[in-house]
């Protein structure tokens, strides 16, 4: 029923979820979770543990991608992951990019792929390679600048916080319902799915009216 980016049941994708997350976790959790990764090979771990410590290293990786996201769409930050991107990628690829903004004159690299112009121009050998250099260019730039964006890491935390008491409140309503039980755990799965392995925020005041609902109906 609910479209999840994130197949819980895919160990492989839910390793490289994993694995991707790392430059953004504190250097003491980042550390516990490569020494669980590493165990993968000598101790079989079961769909349930892995996809409990995916849920788990989205969350705390959370605060950190959100401030890189709103350092990302600065002209600062949209300036610096263009001009690594570009540096990394192979010399076609790059003059490509190049051409293409310039002709359409787009600002950033989200604009630039997401362009409607760009499903011409840009085929899939050159999104996988953009895409995998992202990956790299953006714990580069976390790295760099995390003691700068302090400040808007604590904000998303506290954003995260009443997220999360909300969504526990409504775990809790579902698990006391055997009427819509199915229903909500399935809402759950989705709104986790887009805060923790997509990145995105949720909003408090829909998920308030989500509460007071199920507990009217409870």
């Amino acid at each position: 029923m609910y479209g999840l980016s994130l197949d819980l049941r895919d160990h492989d994708r839910v390793g490289d979820f994993i694995q991707e997350q790392l430059p953004f976790l504190s250097d003491t959790e980042r550390k516990r979770v490569e020494r669980l990764l590493e165990q993968r090979d000598t101790s079989p771990v079961s769909a349930e543990h892995l996809a409990d410590l995916a849920l788990r290293v989205g969350a705390e990786s959370w605060s950190a991608r959100r401030a890189l996201a709103a350092f990302l769409r600065t002209q600062q930050g949209c300036d610096e992951e263009w001009r690594m991107t570009v540096a990394a990628v192979s010399d076609s690829t790059g003059h490509l990019m190049q051409r293409f903004r310039h002709g359409t004159q787009c600002v950033s690299l989200d604009e630039t792929l997401g362009h409607e112009e760009s499903a011409s121009a840009f085929r899939d050998r050159e999104r996988t390679e953009i895409a995998e250099v992202l990956r790299h260019v953006h714990a580069a730039i976390w790295q760099s600048k995390r003691k700068d964006l302090t400040r808007e890491m604590e904000q998303e935390a506290l954003r995260l916080k009443q997220i999360t008491q909300r969504l526990n409140l409504l775990r809790e309503l579902a698990a006391g319902s055997s009427s819509f039980q199915d229903e909500l755990f399935g809402k759950l799965a989705a709104w986790e799915d887009e805060l923790f392995f997509v990145g995105r925020t949720l909003n408090n005041d829909e998920l308030d009216e989500e509460i007071r609902y199920y507990g009217e109906i409870s």
